[in-house]
């Protein structure tokens, strides 16, 4: 088979590069599911009942998104919102060695999490020198903001930079649905992404970033969920001291959930595009 593609790409004067790239990447793929490490190569899964089918569905996909520590404290708040959304709003993606992930000025559609692999992310300054940094598993999360507002346009361009990249995405519109059905997880997340939302409106145009490190935000996360909420900062015994979810130019007096309405202003290669958005938990 891997002759007839050879000989496929000659004839049809694919250059060597481009050539390279795919049969690598077809040369993993066949041999992932050789071993059957696809679901249509293992029959028996077929045979499952719908619970165990949806338990394996979360124990693939959840603990990736777990990074973020909203989904982490999710889980116990409300376990059967992370189990919805592994069913439903919760998909994998894989990425060759150079394929664009997206690019500046796209609508983002997905919040993404690394399974394996690596990703390159690079937002251009204008004048300055373009920003870079590397977006690796078990740490970051990329375009969190499309989980909050319906038109999230990326900043940069995020490129996979190993020969296999492993993606969780979930999904914006059908996240929103799922955690709405559920009182308990529907006032947390609401309380967590008002805190988010001021942030980020108060962030300088220069500063924004479509990606998510991890091991630079975990803290100021935590204060996102639990500051301002004291129900929940006396039940699970959160004290912050050092680090205040909302920055103190941001003004939240007079803005609900139900009429929350943002501005970004964003430069790309030296065009601006500003951003007018409602919330999406409404």
């Amino acid at each position: 088979e891997f002759w007839k593609l050879r000989r496929y790409l000659k004839r049809n004067n694919v250059n060597f590069e481009l050539s390279m790239r795919i049969q690598r990447y077809l040369e993993h793929e066949y041999n992932r599911q050789s071993e059957g490490s696809t679901p249509h190569k293992v029959k028996l899964l077929g045979l499952l009942s719908e619970q165990l089918h949806n338990e394996l569905q979360y124990s693939m996909a959840v603990p990736h998104i777990k990074v973020h520590p909203l989904f982490d404290f999710l889980g116990h708040v409300s376990e059967v919102v992370l189990q919805r959304l592994s069913q439903s709003a919760i998909y994998p993606k894989h990425f060759a060695l150079g394929d664009p992930v997206f690019l500046p000025m796209e609508t983002a559609t997905a919040c993404y999490f690394l399974v394996s692999g690596r990703l390159q992310y690079t937002r251009e300054g204008g004048e300055k020198e373009p920003h870079r940094e590397w977006v690796d598993k078990g740490e970051d999360w990329v375009a969190e903001p499309v989980l909050w507002t319906p038109t999230w346009v990326h900043l940069g361009v995020l490129v996979a930079a190993f020969p296999q990249n492993h993606m969780m995405l979930v999904d914006s519109d059908k996240f929103g649905g799922i955690v709405s059905k559920t009182p308990s997880a529907h006032d947390m997340v609401r309380h967590y992404a008002f805190n988010f939302m001021q942030h980020l409106n108060a962030t300088p145009d220069d500063e924004l970033s479509d990606v998510s490190q991890g091991e630079h935000l975990s803290e100021r996360i935590k204060c996102f969920i639990f500051n301002g909420n004291p129900h929940l900062s006396t039940q699970h015994g959160f004290v912050s001291e050092a680090v205040d979810a909302r920055p103190s130019h941001a003004h939240p007096e007079g803005v609900s959930f139900e009429a929350m309405w943002r501005i970004f202003l964003r430069r790309i290669l030296g065009l601006v595009a500003t951003r007018l958005a409602r919330t999406r938990l409404g």
